[in-house]
């Protein structure tokens, strides 16, 4: 049975204090520290022991990808990045003569992100084109091409305390919220991008004009696309090739179908208490 061999940073400070936010705060690093041994726990199966590279090269290695992730983090707007692109960044060093050294920088960089930054590399898998025209429904395919995104493994209370002012990102996230919940009163065939439209203004938010708040919201809609939270496709026996907005494999991802019906069942039922 695998065991911690050493503490890490997140440990600093954790059960010092009897207070019940010292006491929350935590039980959350603890969740950290899981999912860190969680990664950790990866890298000694034997898929990833087999790679001989000096520490110093790892190091090197994983600390420049790592680099690279947050600049694009930070420089696209959270939009995903390929494996291909990732494993560009160690190849250029390392030529092909190693093919799995990229998978393993990968889960090291994982590893290392939980533990310095609360950060988690995640990876899902984008479909193609034609599998993107199946039903949301249906089973997840191991094919497709393989995206990583990095996100905040802090919880919600952590990251507005420690992260972010309360009204840092708000005004982003109520508007994905709210498309989100008007691609799934749709369902499976996605809306079409008119009625997404109609269903905007009705909140206030128009096309082709300047929100007070969120700014222009096509922008918006553009970023949500980038983050692989919706796409935009063709819809099917349209005889004008309507667009339609579906829910993308980010967002199945990240936030999950059943959260997202969450929010429809609460804006439904307050509209029916009104």
């Amino acid at each position: 049975m695998s065991r911690r061999r050493n503490r890490t940073g997140l440990d600093a400070g954790a059960g010092t204090s009897s207070s019940a936010p010292n006491t929350r705060y935590s039980r959350d690093i603890r969740e950290l520290n899981n999912m860190a041994e969680a990664y950790r726990n990866e890298l000694e199966e034997p898929e990833h022991t087999r790679w001989t590279v000096t520490v110093e090269e790892k190091d090197a290695l994983v600390s420049e990808l790592m680099r690279y992730l947050l600049f694009k983090n930070h420089s696209k707007n959270g939009r995903p990045v390929s494996h291909k692109e990732l494993c560009e960044v160690v190849t250029k060093r390392y030529d092909n003569s190693k093919p799995g050294l990229p998978s393993l920088i990968i889960k090291f960089a994982q590893l290392k992100f939980v533990e310095l930054f609360g950060m988690e590399l995640c990876a899902f898998r984008r479909p193609t084109a034609k599998e993107a025209s199946r039903a949301r429904g249906s089973a997840p395919s191991e094919r497709g091409t393989l995206w990583y995104c990095l996100r905040s493994a802090l919880p919600d209370d952590l990251q507005r305390r420690l992260v972010h002012g309360p009204m840092d990102k708000t005004a982003f996230h109520g508007f994905a919220a709210t498309v989100l919940a008007c691609v799934e009163l749709c369902g499976d065939e996605g809306i079409p991008e008119d009625e997404l439209w109609r269903m905007l203004e009705m909140v206030g938010v128009a096309k082709g004009t300047a929100h007070p708040t969120l700014g222009r919201p096509e922008e918006l809609l553009a970023q949500m696309e980038g983050m692989r939270y919706i796409r935009k496709e063709k819809a099917a026996a349209a005889e004008n090739a309507a667009n339609v907005y579906k829910i993308a494999e980010n967002a199945a991802s990240e936030i999950g179908t059943q959260a997202i019906q969450a929010v429809v069942q609460e804006v439904v039922g307050e509209r029916e208490d009104a």
